[in-house]
């Protein structure tokens, strides 16, 4: 009876955290998804220390979706103005999937997609994925901001 009782609450402590995740993720699709805790970026010195690549550009409404945490992440083309930091090139487009919410009752992007916009941005973001993309460090406005004036865009000077 111990034995049964011990591989009990082994079993559950093996398949206890996988469960969450093996549940109807937001958009009404079913299977495995991953649920992310994000790291706070509120602080533009930390985000631009921890990104990649920071752009200042206008991104054109998604076309495509990639797959990122088990769910399909927006892709849009984003006309790059500036290269704060990373290997860009001005005046060129990149593709950039906006990191989703994951795990949220809002669906993907509970707040609107923050690059689904015709406005200038500054967006800290990730190195390409095996997609050959960039992504946002994270969902929201953290790592994708209105763009700062002209006369305050430093480059790799850490807090743009």
């Amino acid at each position: 009876m111990r034995g049964r009782r011990i591989a009990a609450l082994i079993l559950i402590a093996v398949i206890g955290p996988v469960l969450p995740a093996c549940t109807v993720a937001p958009g009404g699709r079913t299977g495995v998804y991953q649920c992310a805790d994000w790291a706070d970026f509120s602080d533009p010195a930390l985000a631009f220390e921890s990104a990649d690549a920071v752009v200042v550009g206008t991104p054109a409404a998604s076309t495509s979706t990639v797959p990122m945490m088990g769910v399909d992440a927006a892709v849009h083309e984003v006309a790059v103005r500036v290269v704060l930091k990373g290997e860009v090139e001005d005046g060129g487009t990149i593709e950039v999937a906006s990191t989703p919410e994951t795990c949220s009752d809002g669906g993907l992007y509970p707040s609107g997609d923050p690059l689904d916009t015709d406005a200038e941005l500054l967006l800290y973001l990730t190195t390409p994925s095996t997609f050959g993309i960039r992504a946002t460090l994270t969902p929201g406005e953290d790592t994708v901001r209105p763009a700062p004036p002209e006369d305050t865009l430093v480059s790799d000077a850490g807090g743009a």
